[in-house]
């Protein structure tokens, strides 16, 4: 007994078809066929099929579809052609893109710095304006601050000067001409020959200007106690006294000194005695 699929698909079937057997071979074909009917109906399907097949390749096409099939081929041939031929073009090298490529990136960072560049840099600006802003600010409220001091200091002075029994106090009279609305008060302390000048009101010192205190002696003589600066603020001056005078004068006089006071330019006297 065979083993009817193996001997299917061992294609002797179809070299029996074929022609291509010995005479003992067919014959053994032939009795195996008709031992077993799956290898008879196989082999008949396959005879129908050849003959199928053979009466297809007598029929032959009309002559206008044989040209179209010619046409249809040369077609083929031609595009095969001109794709072998595409095919090799593209395989010639090219110039790499590379440097254009890192061209390109290198342009786009450096617009991306100098944008973040730009940007930092108004920040930096408007940090710096706030800076300023601020300092002028601090600047002001130290200013506010010494000027309390300076007025807190004045006080105490003042409270010491007028609450002592060592002190003597001369309102001077004002220059109507000059100054009509001067308010300034002279302290002489004897405990210690300071003389101290009270300045309520006063006009503003002039470019280039200060005020001077003139000490007159009962023999004439002009003595410079010193000077200072008047901006309008009331403020206490400390200068020098002395003992022999009968008289005291305040002039305004250019910065760099005069030996003897202007007389035109007196702002407040006051007699002693």
């Amino acid at each position: 007994m065979i083993d009817i699929k193996q001997y299917i698909e061992s294609g002797i079937l179809e070299d029996y078809l074929s022609g291509t057997l010995t005479p003992a071979e067919r014959l053994d074909v032939e009795s195996t066929v008709d031992k077993y009917p799956e290898i008879a109906q196989e082999l008949a399907s396959m005879s129908l099929s050849l003959s199928v097949m053979a009466d297809i390749g007598e029929i032959r096409p009309a002559d206008y579809m044989e040209d179209r099939i010619w046409t249809e081929i040369l077609i083929t041939n031609l595009d095969d052609q001109e794709s072998t031929t595409n095919t090799e073009t593209k395989v010639i090298p090219k110039t790499s893109k590379l440097p254009y490529i890192l061209t390109v990136a290198i342009a786009i960072l450096a617009f991306v710095t100098i944008y973040y560049l730009i940007i930092a840099n108004q920040k930096l600006d408007v940090a710096n304006k706030k800076i300023t802003e601020i300092e002028q600010v601090n600047t002001k409220l130290q200013t506010d601050v010494d000027l309390l001091k300076y007025n807190l200091d004045s006080l105490v002075t003042l409270s010491n000067l007028y609450d002592t029994e060592n002190a003597r106090y001369y309102v001077m009279n004002a220059n109507r001409r000059n100054a009509p609305n001067s308010i300034v008060i002279l302290i002489w302390d004897k405990s210690n020959k300071k003389l101290y000048l009270d300045v309520k009101q006063l006009p503003n010192s002039n470019a280039g200007k200060k005020y001077y205190l003139w000490g007159i002696t009962q023999i004439g003589r002009q003595i410079n106690l010193g000077s200072f600066l008047h901006d309008g603020n009331s403020q206490i001056i400390e200068l020098e006294g002395i003992r022999d005078a009968v008289r005291y004068i305040l002039t305004q006089e250019k910065e760099s000194g005069v030996k003897y006071p202007t007389m035109s330019k007196v702002y407040t006297t006051a007699d002693v005695y």
